[in-house]
């Protein structure tokens, strides 16, 4: 049975923004899991907006094993970092249809 793993990273805390990507980078490398998508929404994309050390980290994690980091557009644009966190290396769309195909598509959603 294939395992597929969305991890939905919401929360301002920025400790658990890295307990989220490490869990993240680590199912993926590992193989815990078939497939992981990380995304950013909400609070937590001010906040790696905010912290280009937490951001830089983010993105380098999650590189070092392929996964892609996302974030939502709408969010972005309206706090005005949406430059800032492309420039960055992370992808800037909007999630809201992506996430529920996902959901469809059976992946299991874990929000932090």
């Amino acid at each position: 049975m294939s395992v597929s793993v969305l991890v939905v990273v919401a929360t301002r805390d920025r400790d658990k923004i890295l307990a989220a990507v490490m869990y993240a980078t680590n199912a993926f490398k590992r193989g815990w899991v078939d497939d992981v998508d990380l995304i950013f929404f909400g609070p937590s994309e001010g906040v790696l907006a905010g912290d280009v050390e937490l951001l830089s980290k983010v993105v380098d994690m999650a590189g070092e094993v392929g996964l892609k980091v996302a974030a939502c557009k709408a969010i972005a644009d309206e706090g005005g970092f949406t430059l800032r966190l492309a420039e960055k290396g992370v992808e800037v769309f909007y999630v809201g249809e992506y996430v529920s195909r996902r959901i469809r598509e059976g992946y299991r959603v874990m929000v932090w």
